[in-house]
């Protein structure tokens, strides 16, 4: 058993459904926080903290956050951002915090998301830029397949998205 391993036996995925409608608590002020944090230092094209509350305020948009619990301590350490509509679900955003990458945290995202949209959705799409080795390799593990790329379609950097989809059902 690597660190790896260890270190997720501490982490919990959590699903934030309809939780940003109206005034946050401040739990979910909080997440939110965490969730803007790791947006932040891990976008160059980040989505600001209101944009985030703004797409989460749709009961068709979902959040899944990865809590790192230690003790009386807990710290969102990643999170996943996706909607369901129709039999379609669509992966927004992944991230997980800098200094907690390279645990599995987003594979135990991914597959919590998978999890929970199976049954109710037909397939999952998703776009990633072309230049982004490490997450494009973990959606392929996870069974994603390339469907198209649209040339130039980020900016800040200029890159190409890559559009994969997964059959769920």
């Amino acid at each position: 058993m690597d660190d790896a391993d260890t270190y997720i036996d501490y982490v919990e995925i959590e699903e934030m459904f309809g939780y940003f409608e109206g005034d946050a608590d401040s739990r979910q002020q909080r997440a939110l926080e965490y969730v803007s944090a790791i947006e932040e230092s891990s976008f160059a094209d980040c989505w600001s903290a209101e944009e985030i509350k703004d797409t989460l305020q749709y009961d068709y948009n979902k959040l899944l956050i990865a809590k790192h619990v230690d003790g009386n301590i807990t710290e969102v350490v990643g999170y996943l951002i996706y909607n369901e509509i129709a039999d379609t679900t669509e992966l927004l955003r992944i991230a997980v915090d800098e200094n907690h990458r390279g645990r599995h945290i987003g594979k135990m995202l991914m597959d919590s998301y998978i999890s929970l949209t199976s049954g109710k959705c037909e397939h999952a799409l998703l776009e990633v830029r072309s230049t982004n080795v490490a997450a494009r390799r973990l959606y392929e593990i996870e069974g994603y397949e390339q469907l198209t790329i649209r040339k130039k379609y980020y900016r800040n950097p200029d890159d190409d998205a890559v559009i994969y989809r997964k059959i769920l059902s």
